[in-house]
C-alpha cells in the first residue's frame, strides 16, 4: 500500500497530481492527506473543487510574458544568467508548453540548471 509506505518514512512527502480532470481518478487517502503529506492537485478545471469541499482550493493564473522573463531572470536566482542570455521567443515557448504556470516553469528550469534533478511521474 502506497500510502503505508509513505508514512513510514522518515521525511515529509509531496505529491503532486498535475492536470487532473476527474478527482475520482486520486485514490480517496490521498485526499485526506496527514501531517507530513502535503498533496497538490493541479487542474484547468475550475469546478473539480467543488466535488471534495474539504480541500482547500486556489485559483491560479499563468504568468504574462514579462512575469516569466522576471521569473526566470531573476537576481542572484539559480541560472538567471542562463535565462538572459536565453532568446526570449525560447522563454516565451517555454512558458507555453507549461501554460504559463509557475510550477511548471519551476520544474523546467530546475532541469535545464541540472538536469541530473531527479524527477519521479506516475
Amino acid at each position: 500500500n502506497i500510502c503505508e509506505t509513505l508514512r513510514s518514512l522518515p521525511d515529509k512527502c509531496l505529491i503532486v497530481f498535475d492536470d487532473f480532470q476527474d478527482i475520482n481518478v486520486i485514490p480517496k487517502q490521498f485526499l485526506t492527506p496527514w501531517k507530513d503529506l502535503t498533496v497538490l492537485i493541479t487542474t484547468m478545471n475550475e469546478t473539480l473543487h467543488s466535488n471534495v469541499p474539504q480541500i482547500p482550493h486556489l485559483k491560479m493564473n499563468g504568468f504574462s510574458p514579462s512575469d516569466v522573463r522576471s521569473f526566470l531572470t531573476l537576481e542572484n536566482g539559480e541560472g538567471s544568467d542562463l535565462f538572459k542570455q536565453t532568446d526570449k521567443g525560447l522563454l516565451m515557448n517555454l512558458a507555453e508548453q507549461f501554460a504559463w504556470l509557475p510550477l511548471g516553469l519551476r520544474l523546467a528550469q530546475s532541469h535545464i540548471i541540472d538536469p541530473k534533478h531527479q524527477f519521479k511521474s506516475t
